[in-house]
């Protein structure tokens, strides 16, 4: 209701999806898992041995896919990366938690399958908008060598628009399906779980989003600074909740050159 153009903008990534998909050498639905929605879509750098970026949508964890989404490989391809869209369980069938273990399974199966993507498994970037955001933060705070994996596994992170704190849901609507309470929404809160000290974090928030997103953004980026991580805040001037995604149609966009700057690409 905040941005009645929403729809109109989500069919300017669907359309922009289109265009790149036709133009993009790229991978369909390849499973990452046994649940079926444990899927990504995969667009290979054009040459081997360059960063992988994994984009993950948002939805408050309910709803949304991946489809509309490619458009994100454009200035990724373009500037010698790889892209890896994801999908996964989406709540009331698939609690938060499980939806935290699907993504992390996504990363596992992009790090032993670079191949197939032409890219460094050692050079995996991570960016996620609004719920996606808050599974960009959680996959930052993973401990890796847990799963038999390089503890530095993911080099930078991006959350965009995200929650970092999922506590005020619980008296929304939205908690009817993800029913959380106090003590499971502290869990799956990454404000209170924070990446390794050599994590780079980017977070970045549109100047034109609601209060509590920003509050949340900001309080997120500062506790990360408090606790040593090379962190850096983009609150991007007329951006709102949707729009801020445009920014990855235009590579000399903030948000698009910050992560290209964080995967060495720029």
């Amino acid at each position: 209701a905040r941005h009645p153009d929403h729809e109109s903008v989500r069919d300017g990534w669907a359309a922009a999806t289109a265009r790149t998909k036709s133009s993009l050498e790229w991978r369909a639905d390849l499973a990452y898992g046994d649940h079926p929605r444990q899927r990504l879509d995969l667009f290979p750098a054009t040459e081997t041995g360059g960063s992988l970026l994994v984009f993950i949508h948002g939805g408050y964890w309910r709803s949304n896919d991946k489809e509309n989404y490619g458009f994100i490989a454009e200035p990724v391809v373009a500037h010698g990366g790889a892209l890896a869209v994801l999908n996964y369980g989406l709540a009331p069938e698939t609690p938060v938690a499980e939806i935290i273990a699907h993504v992390q399974d996504a990363i596992h199966w992009l790090h032993d399958n670079a191949p197939q993507g032409r890219f460094d498994p050692e050079k995996i970037h991570v960016t996620g908008h609004s719920a996606g955001g808050h599974l960009t933060a959680e996959l930052a705070a993973t401990d890796w060598r847990a799963r038999g994996l390089p503890e530095e596994l993911i080099r930078s992170a991006t959350p965009t628009s995200g929650l970092f704190d999922l506590a005020p849901l619980i008296e929304t609507s939205i908690n009817q399906e993800l029913q959380l309470d106090r003590q499971a929404a502290r869990r799956v809160s990454p404000l209170y779980r924070l990446p390794r000290k050599s994590m780079a974090m980017t977070i970045a928030v549109g100047a034109e989003e609601t209060e509590e997103f920003q509050r949340q953004s900001r309080d997120y980026a500062l506790r990360c600074r408090a606790s040593g991580l090379a962190s850096d805040f983009l609150c991007l001037e007329g951006c709102n909740h949707y729009t801020i995604l445009n920014q990855f149609m235009d590579a000399d966009a903030a948000l698009t050159r910050a992560i290209l700057a964080r995967m060495g690409l720029v």
